[in-house]
C-alpha cells in the first residue's frame, strides 16, 4: 500500500469551468520502521478510580458516603419512596457515557435543584446531600434535542459551503489542501469528523442511577439550599450554593462564650464570617462556626477516621478520644502563604475579549461563583495598584492597624444575601475580575501573621508594578510568603536580614554609593523570653530563615531552615503540643530521679521535637533534666539529608551537645538497626508526611518494643490505619494499649486537624 503525499493544487476557475482538484500520486513507499500515527477512535476512558484511601476523595468515596447511606436508610428510603435501601451501586454516575456524550453530560451537569437538605459534613468541611438523578427518560429526550440541534447546525454548515462554491468569482486563484492518506488498520478505525455526522451513547436503563451524592461547600447539616450542579464523578457531584432558604442551628452560638473575641455575631448569634472572601475562596470553611463547634467537628473527624480506619481495634480506642485543643489564636497565626497567579497560554472562545495586559488576579484558588454572598462576576475591577498611603482602607507603608475586610463605609456598604428580615448575613459585596484561569482576588488574608500580611500588600503592588513595565511570566507562579523571625541580640541578626522589600521605597544609603536598594519590609515585636524580635517575611524559597519557638518547657527555641520546606506554620499552639508530647512520653518517670531515659524521633525534619524536648529545663552539664526525670540522650532520624544538616545546626544553635542531642540521615523503614538504646527506657516520636508510616517501619518498632509510643500526624486517616496495622498485625503489637487520642487545631476556620496519639506496652 502507498501513502499519497500532502498537495495543494492551484485552480484557476472561472464562470463557465467547474471547481476541479488534481490528485498526484507519490511513488515513494512508506517506510514501516517508523510506523503511522494513526487517527483512533473517539473514546475517552472515564476518570480514574482508584484513590488512596486516606486521601480526602479516597474518605468521601470509601467511608463517609457508606455511611451516611447506613446512617441515614430510613429517612433516605421514605424521601425517595423506595423498596429497599439505597446502595452504592444505586448513586454510581454513568461515567464513560457523561464524558463521551455532550448530551448526557448537559443532563447531569449545570442543573439547578432548590431546596436541597444538607445532611451530613465532609472530612474536608463540605456538606453533603442527596438528589433525584436524572430519569432514563429525560436523558433519552437530551438526546433527541441534541441530535436534532446537531442535525441543523450540519444541514446549515453544508448549505454554507456549498453557497461559498457558487459565489466564487471569475479568475480567483483557491488552493484546496489534500490530506495525506494513510493505511487503516481495521482495528483502529478512522476517527469520525463530529462536524459532520451526530453521535449519541446508547444509554441503557440499568447504569442510570436512583440518586446522587452532592458535594456543597460552605453547607453545614441542617442548611436547606438551591444549588447549582457544576461536575459529576463517579460517585458524587461538586456543586455551589446560590441561595440559602433555612439556616443550620451550627451556624449560632448557644452562648457569648462559646465566640471566640475575633468573632462577630448578629443580634441572634448567627456567626458572621470576618473574611469577605469567605463563600468564594478554598482557602477557609469554618468561619462560619462558632470556635467551639468548629473544635467539636475537627473532634468528630477524629472519631470518623478511627471508624473507618479502626474498626477491628475499636474496643482498643473507644472512649479515648479526648476533645480537641485548641488554638490560642484563631485569627493571624499562619506563618507562612502561598498565593498564586495564572497566566493561561491561550483565550478560548468562551473568555470573549480577555486583555492578556490586564493583571492577573493573585490569591487562592475560587470555590463557586459567590452569587448566594452577592459576588459580582460581571462588574469589572481593576487591580488595586497600592501606590498611595492609603486604599481601601490599607495604610501600605507599615500601619500599625492591619484592615478588616468586612468594609463599614458608606462608599462600600455590605449587601445582604435574603433569608428573612432577621436573619442577614453580613458579607462584602465583591466582584472578580475578567481573567481567565481560577484564582481569586485576594487583597489580604486574614489567617496570616501580620508581617505575612504586610508582605502580601507589597507583592501584590510589585506584581501590578512588573506587568506594567511588562516584566512578566509565561507560566504561573506561586508566591512564598515565609516569616522570618530574628533576635536582634543574635551577633548574626545584621547579615541574616532579608525579605520582601517595599516597591519604589529606596533606602538612603544606596544613594550614597549609587547601588539603588529597596527598602526590607519589616517590624519589631517584643516576644516574652526571646526579648526584641525583628521580622521580616522572606519570599525567595531556598532563603534560609528562622524561627522562634517557645517550647513550653521554660526556653524560647531558635529554628533555622530553608524557607520552602516544612516547618510547623501556628507558633501560638507550639508551646501546648510540645509540652502534651513530652508529658506522655517522660510523665510516668517524674518520681524517679536516677532513671535515664531516651528518646527517638523519627521523620525528625528540622529537629522541633527532638531540639525542644532535649533543651527543656535543667543545665546541659550531665543529663537533661525534665522535672525530675532525666533524659540521656535524643535522637533524631531523617530521610532528607539537608534537613538533618539543619537539625544538627539547630541543636548547636541552642546549646545543645551532640552526645545528648544528634541526628542521623537515613530511612526510617532501616532505623532501629542503628540504635542500641534499652527499650524499656525509650520513647519514640512518630511525625511523619501525610501518608504514614511504611508497614517496614511499623514492623521494626514492633521489634524494637519501646515503652511508649507517641504518633503526631496532620493526616487522622493515615494514624488510624497505621495503628490498626501495629496493633494487629506487627509481632509485638499485642502488647501495647492507646492511651489516648487528642486532635490539636494547628489550622483555625479550617477542616484541617492534627492528631497526636499515646500507644503504651504493658
Amino acid at each position: 500500500m502507498y501513502q499519497f503525499s500532502k498537495i495543494s493544487t492551484f485552480i484557476k476557475t472561472t464562470s463557465n469551468f467547474k471547481l476541479m482538484s488534481t490528485i498526484i500520486e507519490s511513488t515513494t513507499k512508506p517506510d514501516w520502521r517508523k510506523p503511522v500515527k494513526r487517527s483512533r477512535a473517539s473514546h475517552r476512558k472515564p476518570p480514574k478510580t482508584n484513590y488512596d484511601p486516606t486521601s480526602p476523595i479516597g474518605v468521601l468515596v470509601k467511608h463517609e458516603i457508606p455511611k451516611l447511606l447506613n446512617d441515614r436508610k430510613d429517612y433516605i428510603k421514605s424521601i425517595f419512596e423506595l423498596n429497599e435501601y439505597l446502595t452504592m451501586d444505586q448513586i454510581k454516575n454513568p461515567m464513560r457515557d457523561l464524558v463521551n456524550d455532550i448530551s448526557i453530560k448537559w443532563c447531569f451537569n449545570n442543573r439547578e435543584i432548590k431546596n436541597v437538605e444538607v445532611l451530613a459534613l465532609s472530612a474536608k468541611g463540605d456538606g453533603i446531600a442527596l438528589i433525584k438523578a436524572p430519569t432514563f427518560e429525560q436523558v433519552i429526550k437530551a438526546q433527541n434535542d441534541q441530535s436534532e440541534k446537531e442535525a441543523k447546525e450540519i444541514a446549515k454548515r453544508e448549505l454554507e459551503e456549498a453557497q461559498h462554491l457558487n459565489k466564487t468569482e471569475t479568475g480567483t486563484e483557491i488552493e484546496i489542501e489534500i490530506e495525506a492518506k494513510e493505511p487503516v488498520n481495521p482495528k483502529y478505525p478512522p476517527k469520525v469528523d463530529r462536524t459532520k455526522h451526530i453521535h449519541r451513547r446508547k444509554i441503557t436503563q440499568d447504569v442510570m442511577p436512583i440518586a446522587q451524592i452532592v458535594i456543597i461547600p460552605f453547607a453545614l447539616p441542617g442548611d436547606i439550599v438551591d444549588i447549582k450542579l457544576n461536575l459529576t464523578s463517579e460517585y458524587f457531584v461538586d456543586s455551589e450554593i446560590i441561595k440559602l432558604n433555612s439556616l443550620s442551628m451550627m451556624r449560632y452560638s448557644s452562648s457569648e462564650s462559646e465566640i471566640s473575641s475575633e468573632q462577630k455575631t448578629n443580634d441572634k448569634n448567627l456567626v458572621i464570617p470576618n473574611c469577605s472572601y469567605f463563600g468564594i475562596c478554598s482557602g477557609c470553611q469554618y468561619q462560619n462556626l462558632p470556635y467551639s463547634t468548629q473544635l467539636e467537628q475537627k473532634k468528630n473527624v477524629v472519631i470518623g477516621a478511627y471508624e473507618s480506619f479502626g474498626q477491628e481495634i475499636e474496643s482498643d480506642w473507644k472512649g479515648k478520644i479526648l476533645s480537641t485543643v485548641g488554638s490560642p489564636l484563631q485569627y493571624g497565626y499562619r506563618t507562612k502563604l502561598t498565593p498564586h497567579y495564572d497566566v493561561p497560554r491561550s483565550v478560548s472562545k468562551k473568555d470573549g475579549n480577555v486583555n492578556l495586559d490586564v493583571i492577573p488576579r493573585l490569591g487562592y484558588g475560587i470555590k463557586g461563583k459567590g452569587k448566594w454572598i452577592g459576588v459580582n462576576f460581571e462588574r469589572y475591577e481593576p487591580f488595586n495598584d497600592y501606590s498611595q498611603d492609603e486604599k481601601d482602607g490599607f495604610n501600605v507603608k507599615g500601619a500599625k492597624e492591619l484592615p478588616r475586610l468586612i468594609s463599614q463605609s458608606s462608599e462600600s456598604l455590605p449587601k445582604f444575601h435574603e433569608i428573612d428580615e432577621n436573619e442577614r448575613s453580613i458579607i462584602r459585596n465583591r466582584s472578580l475580575r475578567p481573567y481567565p484561569g481560577d484564582v481569586i482576588d485576594i487583597e489580604d488574608c486574614l489567617i496570616g501573621t501580620d508581617i505575612i500580611r504586610k508582605a502580601f500588600l507589597n507583592e501584590r503592588e510589585r506584581l501590578s508594578r512588573d506587568w506594567k513595565r511588562n516584566i512578566r511570566s509565561k507560566k504561573g507562579v506561586t508566591i512564598l510568603l515565609r516569616e522570618n523571625s530574628l533576635r536582634i541580640e543574635d551577633e548574626d541578626t545584621k547579615d541574616r536580614i532579608c525579605g520582601s522589600t517595599i516597591p519604589d521605597k529606596i533606602k538612603n544609603e544606596g544613594l550614597d554609593s549609587g547601588e539603588i536598594k529597596e527598602e526590607i519590609l519589616k517590624i519589631k515585636q517584643n516576644i516574652d523570653g526571646a526579648g526584641e524580635v525583628l521580622k521580616t517575611c522572606v519570599t525567595d524559597p531556598q532563603t534560609v530563615v528562622s524561627d522562634l519557638v517557645d517550647t513550653g518547657l521554660g526556653r524560647v527555641l531558635r529554628f533555622d531552615f530553608i524557607a520552602n520546606e516544612f516547618f510547623q506554620n501556628n507558633n501560638s499552639i507550639l508551646p501546648l503540643v510540645i509540652r502534651y508530647v513530652h508529658d506522655e512520653l517522660f510523665n510516668d518517670d517524674k518520681n524517679d530521679e536516677n532513671k535515664e531515659n531516651y528518646l527517638v524521633d523519627a521523620y525528625c525534619g528540622s529537629g522541633l521535637f527532638s531540639v525542644a524536648i532535649a533543651s527543656s529545663s535543667g543545665k546541659m552539664s550531665g543529663s537533661v533534666g525534665v522535672g525530675s526525670a532525666k533524659i540521656s540522650k535524643v535522637l533524631g532520624v531523617e530521610i532528607s539529608e539537608r534537613a538533618v544538616e539543619f537539625a544538627k545546626r539547630n541543636a548547636k544553635l541552642n546549646e545543645i551537645p551532640q552526645d545528648k542531642c544528634d541526628f542521623i540521615w537515613g530511612k526510617a523503614e532501616k532505623l532501629f538497626e542503628k540504635i542500641d538504646f534499652p527499650k524499656d527506657h525509650t520513647g519514640v516520636i512518630l511525625d511523619p508526611p501525610r501518608k504514614g508510616c511504611d508497614e517496614v517501619f511499623l514492623n521494626q518498632l514492633s521489634d524494637f518494643e519501646p515503652k511508649r509510643i507517641v504518633y503526631v500526624s496532620c493526616n487522622v486517616h493515615s494514624q488510624a490505619r497505621d495503628i490498626k496495622f501495629f496493633l494487629k498485625n506487627t509481632a509485638n503489637g499485642s502488647k501495647y494499649k492507646i492511651k489516648s487520642i487528642r486532635g490539636f487545631d494547628f489550622f483555625p476556620q479550617t477542616h484541617h486537624v492534627e492528631s497526636v496519639a499515646v500507644l503504651v506496652r504493658d
